[in-house]
């Protein structure tokens, strides 16, 4: 199941028209669309509204592990001329108290890459968008989804990011990606996990990065077809040279990510 949610009328009528939402009967303080495999949550502008809608929405519909939640808005660039004018995913969130947080993004994607700030940790280019909005999205949504659950786009050029051929792409990928990150029936055979289970403790990694390093086996075996396709060099090596302690894993695991994401 793929939620959008948007506080931007424009964007809510762009994506009703695309996928054929139709309106859900009023159960939350927000209006609701939706049709089978997806659904539309059109909150306030205001922070609050938006961490509001986004914690009510998930808390009437969970969805658990096979729910992928994607905020789509108007990006307001923190410097005039610095965003680009087509749609950026954000990698990197700041809130009030300048600590920033980086998730990771499992899916391979076509967009530019920038940070989205309540108000910016420091002065270089990553951080495009002021968006307390976003702050106020993934920390709602992080009480009841995992990081690789959540994802924010932002468009600084919305008359360009709805013209046909651009927002088509962005659906299908983020259809895709729903596809991909979030399995309605298991992935992976009872032997694959135990491989898994074998690399992880190989690398010495804590239950969160065995939980990181099992997504991405997942979307290795759906894109390529094989948990090993392309992978089989790093893992005799790995199996020659298993890790030491856990700052290598870290490496050894880092190294991996980049095998299959890049």
């Amino acid at each position: 199941m793929i939620y959008f949610t948007t506080s931007n009328r424009q964007i809510a009528a762009a994506l009703r028209h695309r996928l054929g939402l139709k309106a859900a009967p009023p159960s939350l303080p927000f209006p609701l669309y939706e049709r089978e495999g997806a659904l539309l949550c059109l909150s306030g502008p205001d922070p609050l509204d938006i961490a509001s809608g986004v914690s009510a929405l998930l808390a009437a519909r969970p969805g658990g592990k096979n729910l992928l939640l994607i905020s789509l808005e108007e990006g307001i660039p923190l410097e005039s001329g610095r965003c680009p004018r087509e749609w950026t995913l954000c990698t990197g969130f700041c809130g009030k108290d300048g600590r920033p947080w980086y998730p990771d993004i499992l899916a391979a994607h076509p967009f530019f890459e920038g940070g989205a700030a309540w108000e910016a940790p420091d002065q270089t280019a990553y951080w495009l968008f002021r968006d307390p909005g976003a702050w106020a999205l993934v920390r709602a949504a992080s009480h009841f989804l995992a990081p690789h659950q959540i994802l924010c786009l932002r468009c600084a050029g919305l008359e360009e990011g709805l013209a046909k051929e651009p927002f088509r792409r962005l659906t299908d990928w983020c259809l895709q990606a729903d596809r991909l990150l979030c399995q309605r029936t298991p992935v992976l055979t009872d032997r694959e996990e135990e491989t898994i289970r074998q690399l992880a403790g190989s690398m010495f990694l804590s239950h969160t990065m065995t939980l990181q390093l099992r997504q991405l086996l997942i979307y290795q075996k759906l894109s390529r077809g094989s948990l090993e396709e392309g992978l089989s060099g790093f893992l005799e090596q790995l199996k020659m040279e298993p890790c030491q302690n856990k700052r290598e894993g870290k490496t050894a695991f880092e190294q991996l990510r980049q095998h299959i994401l890049l």
